[in-house]
């Protein structure tokens, strides 16, 4: 089961909605941030895995809709490493690429068919030149 736990670095409820009205009334969006930099040891056990991109999609989905974000932006710099090992071989680095744009695909097609807020938007991350070929 993928479940998003580790809500430690949510603001406030206070700041966070007035982020939120500070987004409104600057015409911009609130979005949210994941990625892997030696916090999340599990984010690229997600994207390699279809079920559990499927499933983490909708608690992302959940979570947009609970908390007024428009949006996610994934943040995943260096897919293959790992603090105090350094990279994996070429083909594991390879397989996070091509997970982590999946998931961006899979992410844009579930926040176009159900917006979890007034409008839904999902930049792609700077791995745009990766194509999924599956």
């Amino acid at each position: 089961m993928v479940k998003i736990v580790a809500l430690d670095r949510m603001p406030r409820p206070m700041l966070l909605e007035e982020a939120r009205e500070a987004a409104r009334r600057h015409g911009t969006r609130l979005l949210i941030c994941f990625g892997e930099n030696g916090r999340c040891g599990g984010f690229g056990g997600i994207v390699r895995s279809a079920q559990a991109r499927r499933l983490f999609v909708a608690e992302l989905m959940d979570l947009c809709r609970t908390h007024g974000f428009h949006g996610v932006d994934y943040n995943w710099e260096c897919p293959g490493y790992s603090f105090g090992a350094g990279y994996a071989s070429t083909g594991v680095i390879n397989v996070g690429y091509k997970g982590l744009a999946s998931l961006v695909q899979e992410t844009r097609v579930a926040f176009a068919a159900n917006p979890p807020t007034d409008t839904a938007i999902v930049p792609f991350p700077s791995c745009q030149h990766f194509k999924n070929s599956s």
